[in-house]
């Protein structure tokens, strides 16, 4: 029901909604761009397409990303 919600919000208001959340699947499915942090720096701001689940957790872990 949220998803939803916040998928009508973007469509209809033309609003841009900041999502946060530890969940990796949420974050793609949802996002068109995605800022990942690592104890409270940010590491990499990318567009969601250019972003894979693995690329996604390594990032997120403080793990390097081969380009």
């Amino acid at each position: 029901e949220i998803y939803g919600l916040i998928d009508e919000l973007v469509k209809t208001q033309d609003l841009g909604i900041l999502l946060i959340s530890s969940e990796a699947p949420e974050v793609l499915g949802m996002t068109d761009r995605i800022l990942i942090m690592n104890k409270g720096r940010e590491v990499v701001t990318m567009r969601t397409q250019d972003l894979s689940m693995d690329s996604l957790l390594k990032y997120a872990s403080g793990g390097e990303v081969e380009q």
